[in-house]
């Protein structure tokens, strides 16, 4: 295993999504609600604390 290697990572916004799952929905499927709005730019923060560079596109 190589150790001490930086690496770069870089991820596209628009590249990357999660799914939609209402209340109701959640209801009628025994899950839980999953807000794909506002969960998709949560963990594009949470990937950005974790030092990966989130873009809007690549050119």
């Amino acid at each position: 295993m190589l150790k001490n290697i930086e690496q770069r990572v870089v991820l596209p916004a628009n590249c990357v999504a999660t799914y939609d799952m209402s209340v109701s929905d959640a209801q009628e499927f025994g899950a839980v609600p999953h807000d794909g709005d506002l969960l998709h730019h949560i963990f594009l923060y949470s990937m950005m604390l974790n030092g990966v560079e989130v873009v809007k596109a690549l050119s």
